[in-house]
């Protein structure tokens, strides 16, 4: 078994409606060479960003995407809330994710979670570095 990631929505998105780093990652988790943790909250902004006018996505796609993420990713529940981020607090909910998961990485584009760099081990990485360090490993 490979990394354990939490990918944030925006990664999610752009994996599941277009080519690329993020698709890739997406790749590697269907296949079991990484790990991928989703939570509840996470699934909730999923489903709401997926809906976006600006995507185009028809609801049958949407359901499509969906049952990729459920039949992919692990769940889990944190039973705890993080303050980390003041300025984004729904970044909060992917830290929270990738802590009660144990996680090694979070992969994002976020600029408030990419700065952050690391947060208890679990390295803050955009996709494209992502796919640079699996490559290596």
């Amino acid at each position: 078994m490979g990394a354990k990631i939490v990918l944030d929505t925006n990664v999610m998105v752009s994996a599941l409606g277009w080519r690329g780093s993020p698709h890739r990652i997406l790749l590697k988790c269907i296949d079991k060479t990484c790990l991928l943790f989703i939570s509840p909250a996470l699934v909730s902004e999923l489903i709401r960003v997926l809906s976006y006018k600006k995507f185009n996505f028809s609801p049958s796609e949407i359901e499509e995407f969906l049952s990729i993420i459920f039949e992919t990713a692990v769940l889990v529940e944190p039973a705890f809330s993080l303050d980390i981020i003041q300025s984004d607090p729904s970044d909060n909910r992917i830290i929270e994710c990738a802590v009660a998961a144990a996680c090694d990485y979070i992969v994002t584009g976020d600029k408030h979670l990419l700065d952050i760099r690391t947060f208890k081990s679990i390295s803050i990485i955009t996709p494209e570095n992502f796919i640079k360090l699996s490559k290596r490993n």
